[in-house]
């Protein structure tokens, strides 16, 4: 597999899998209805949201107010509401933190532009990986909702930490989402400020990035690949989260840097967005970063993405070309700036000279949601010089999009083959997924003929790739009750015991249907199947069948056998390349896997193995088996807890991953089980910790 064919791909999948929909800054819905009326220009709403409550003092990132915002719209009638408004409520409430009117934000349309990659059920080997498997990202907790209790006098163990400056060397996000969430009245308003000032300051002095850590950082987009499987297996999705090891802390910075916009840091978050959009080779983070740059500073935001199209580089102007579609949907730019982008969008989708940049320019119109797009989009409908590779994006985001129902007939006709049709394979599959996408029978029927063909006929292509492992995988995901039929009708044209059969029954088992339980526990010990286990583990356990849970904790023993040095000198001789490496990655992204699957089963026997992950000799390994024992819900998994802070979890990006870790532990700790006597080990374990974040942290929950 080359990296020149794999980059483009892992970079187009790792926006649309990474990204998530922008949380609005905290202020009443009102507000954000009265300021969203006034930038459409919208004086009935902007009316109807002053009566039903909204503050006529409210204002945007940008400190504009909404009576100014109003004025220089020219509503006058809005501008003389706002202002009677004013005079009634007179004196104010205190001033809760400014609304931000941003479009909804949503997973953009387009799929990846590459060609679609066969899976086989053979061994896929990968080209020397500069890195082993990941982890996932450390996500902020969701905190259930507790009475709101009212700041807390100021503490002299925290104000001597905080007198001494603690923070100022150890920025750590996980720190402030506690301290802008479920932690904001567990001190003084005073020491709180005092601990945010600290913490800003410190990601001041983080973000000085040096070219060396630069390149860390852009090769670990390189190496988001999947691992091959053995034998009669299908590999997993558990080599995509590759990347996203290396961006984790990154991402953590970015989803804080939005905290403190909410804690009134607008300026210094803008500063770090601005800074990521420089610096962060991450495209899914990139994308935040223009959507928080968007609230605080539109204009720069406007000008820096522009002046990157006329960038001598393919990649700077593609990157640019995306990230505009982001802008465009902020709903934070003058209509004459938003014209400006979907123009350049538009501009840069047509063209001799800018074919290297249509895919960029298609996936920026369609994430940007302007009607406009869909007349630049539909010249990619039909066409001698129009590649599959812009063809494809083009037509799914018409049909999901901008819901343009002419792309059906186009599709039902790409899905046709035979042995004169000029339809690529891949186009093939493609259409079928996108019309099984949007429920029509046309995908399925294509979808049933191609799984109820066990054998290639005479005409077919000898090298023409199977596609039916994903075939069962699409119809999974998106075809639901038509999806489940297809599978049950495919499931008897198979031997008994057969991989494919076994792949079939376990679709049908997770769309619901247990009439082949049996078969699918029967394979679960199948010693060449081990993605598929834990797979098949998972669909058991949505059916309270927990009997996959042993065969879980046998495939975390798995290792590559071991050759004598004898043998390793005669390998070495005859020129084998000694593939143990290769070996141990691809099983490092099972035990992976299945510590993210443990974590979904979410069972008292999980806690266990996931402690047992906490030694693993891979630091990827560890770290995935930490996050996963704070989803855990039961107190099962304190024991695991207590152990990841004794836990060493390696360097990303030439970092410490440690910090963030083992904070989030001790906050998880603390909100999900607060009257154990486990939790308050952990905690007082925090407190001895090497990272100052983490001993503060500690410190505010011991109060």
């Amino acid at each position: 597999m080359r990296y020149d064919r794999l980059a483009p791909a892992v970079a187009v999948m790792s926006i649309l899998v990474g990204l998530l929909a922008l949380e609005a800054q905290a202020g009443r819905s009102e507000d954000n209805a009265l300021l969203s009326a006034i930038m459409r220009s919208d004086e009935a709403a902007a009316a109807k949201a002053l009566k039903n409550g909204a503050n006529p003092q409210a204002r945007m990132l940008s400190g504009e107010t909404a009576l100014g915002l109003a004025e220089k719209k020219g509503l006058s009638k809005t501008v003389e509401l706002l202002k009677t408004k004013s005079v009634q409520t007179a004196p104010a409430q205190p001033q809760t933190p400014p609304p931000v009117v941003a479009a909804p934000a949503k997973e953009p349309a387009v799929a990846p532009a590459a060609p679609i990659e066969e899976v086989k059920p053979e061994p896929v080997q990968a080209e020397e990986p500069p890195a082993p498997a990941a982890a996932e990202k450390v996500e902020a907790p969701q905190a259930a909702p507790t009475p709101q209790e009212p700041p807390r006098e100021a503490n002299a163990n925290i104000q001597a930490m905080l007198d001494s400056k603690i923070l100022l060397g150890d920025y750590n996000g996980i720190v402030v989402d506690f301290l802008v969430k479920e932690g904001k009245n567990k001190l003084s308003p005073d020491q709180r400020q005092q601990a945010l000032d600290q913490l800003v300051a410190a990601l001041k002095e983080k973000t000085q990035v040096s070219k060396d850590e630069q390149l860390t950082m852009a090769l670990g987009t390189l190496v988001g690949i999947g691992m091959g499987a053995a034998n009669d297996d299908v590999v997993s999705d558990a080599g995509s989260s590759v990347e996203s090891s290396y961006a984790s802390e990154w991402a953590t910075w970015v989803d804080a840097a939005f905290n403190l916009i909410h804690a009134g840091y607008a300026e210094e978050a803008a500063n770090f967005f601005q800074f990521g959009l420089q610096h962060i080779p991450y495209p899914e983070l990139k994308a935040e970063c223009v959507k928080g740059l968007a609230q605080a500073r539109p204009n720069e935001a406007y000008n820096f993405l522009m002046a990157a199209t006329a960038k001598p580089t393919e990649e700077e102007v593609n990157t640019a070309l995306r990230l505009l579609g982001y802008l465009a949907a902020s709903g934070t730019l003058s209509k004459e700036k938003q014209d400006a982008v979907i123009g350049k969008l538009i501009e840069f989708s047509q063209g001799m000279l800018h074919t290297i940049y249509f895919r960029a320019a298609i996936y920026g119109l369609d994430v940007s949601g302007d009607p406009r797009a869909v007349e630049a989009l539909s010249r990619f409908k039909k066409g001698l010089g129009i590649a599959s590779e812009d063809r494809r994006p083009a037509l799914r985001s018409l049909l999901l999009t901008y819901h343009d129902n002419s792309v059906v007939g186009i599709l039902e006709g790409m899905t046709k083959g035979g042995f004169v049709s000029l339809n690529n394979p891949y186009d093939q599959l493609f259409a079928a997924r996108l019309l099984i996408e949007a429920g029509n029978d046309t995908g399925f029927q294509w979808a049933q003929t191609k799984l109820e063909k066990t054998a290639k006929g005479f005409f077919d292509s000898k090298d023409e790739p199977d596609f039916r492992p994903d075939i069962v995988r699409i119809l999974v995901e998106h075809g639901g009750e038509k999806g489940l039929k297809v599978l049950k009708a495919a499931f008897p044209k198979y031997k008994n015991g057969d991989w494919l059969q076994t792949w079939i029954a376990t679709g049908m088992l997770e769309l619901g249907d247990k009439t082949e339980i049996q078969l699918v526990r029967a394979s679960l010990n199948n010693p060449s199947w081990d993605y598929t286990a834990v797979r098949i583990a998972e669909a058991l356990a949505k059916h309270g069948d927990y009997s996959g849970i042993p065969a879980l904790q046998d495939l975390i023993e798995k290792r590559p056998p071991k050759k004598s040095a004898g043998m390793q000198v005669l390998s070495a001789l005859a020129g084998e390349k000694d593939k143990t490496p290769d070996e141990n990655r691809r099983l490092a992204d099972l035990r992976i896997q299945i510590a993210n699957g443990l974590a979904r089963i979410n069972r008292p026997e999980c806690a266990p193995l996931l402690a047992k992950l906490l030694g693993d000799e891979n630091y990827y390994v560890r770290s995935t088996a930490a996050l996963a024992l704070t989803e855990l819900t039961r107190p099962d998994a304190l024991s695991g807890l207590s152990r990841a802070m004794k836990t060493d979890f390696g360097l990303v990006n030439q970092r410490s991953r440690n910090p963030e870790i083992w904070a989030h532990v001790v906050r998880l700790a603390a909100m999900r089980f607060p009257e154990n006597a486990t939790t308050l080990e952990i905690v007082n374990q925090g407190a001895q910790e090497p990272s100052p974040s983490v001993q503060f942290l500690s410190a505010v929950l011991q109060q």
